[in-house]
């Protein structure tokens, strides 16, 4: 049950950035590193997951500033999720 919720998270994450585009097309990089960075370990710790993300934003064309304050927050409290789930070792095994 939590696999396919995970492909389907997956699946639409895939699918917002097919259509978001970046300010160069020389930032296009991003995509193969940070899927080659994750894919070689079965277990890789959730810190690095917020890299690539981070790249991500700010290499992408900014919208407007209710879109921007949105994804600050939203930032914000998913990055204080995965931390406090690291100190309190919820999201180890």
């Amino acid at each position: 049950r939590y696999k396919v919720s995970a492909f389907g998270l997956i699946a639409l994450s895939l699918l917002s950035l097919m259509v978001t585009p970046l300010r160069s097309r020389a930032n296009y990089w991003l995509y193969p590193v940070a899927i080659l960075a994750l894919l070689p370990v079965s277990l890789i710790e959730q810190r690095y997951y917020i890299v690539p993300f981070t790249l991500f934003m700010l290499f992408r064309q900014p919208k407007g500033f209710a879109v921007e304050i949105t994804l600050l927050v939203w930032f914000v409290m998913l990055s204080a999720g995965i931390t406090y789930g690291m100190s309190t070792m919820q999201f180890f095994i």
